[in-house]
């Protein structure tokens, strides 16, 4: 059920012109999409010019600190600011830029479940213009 790639904050392409859609699936109370910058570059969004430093600076930071822990992140932590967040609330569509970091708000005792029909189900859509 953990996917490492996933739990912390991400991106989804280095394209500007590409644009993420999902649409938050099941009805329930389960956590919603957060949006992040990431402090020690003070990047929210990760594009082709930035991207090199970007992976640098996370490298260095793995080596100084060590990998962080695997678990989702949910708020604020010592390496990313939580911006803002998007809640939960089924048939809802949210539209961002690939480009910005961002992470699901999982709780794992509520959100995650092996049955489609029960946890936070997402549709997800790459669209580029």
């Amino acid at each position: 059920m953990f996917n490492a790639g996933q739990c912390i904050p991400h991106f989804d392409a280095l394209n500007p012109k590409q644009f993420a859609i999902m649409h938050y699936l099941n009805q329930g109370d389960y956590s919603g999409t957060g949006f992040f910058r990431h402090k020690p570059t003070g990047y929210e969004n990760i594009q082709q010019h930035n991207f090199a430093h970007y992976q640098a600076v996370q490298q260095d930071q793995a080596v100084a600190w060590g990998r962080a822990e695997k678990q989702y992140i949910n708020s604020s932590t010592d390496e990313y600011e939580l911006l803002g967040s998007i809640a939960y609330k089924s048939n809802r569509l949210v539209v961002y830029p690939g480009t910005l970091l961002h992470s699901g708000l999982i709780d794992e005792t509520k959100d995650l479940s092996t049955q489609p029909k029960s946890g936070r189900l997402t549709a997800n859509i790459f669209a580029a213009f």
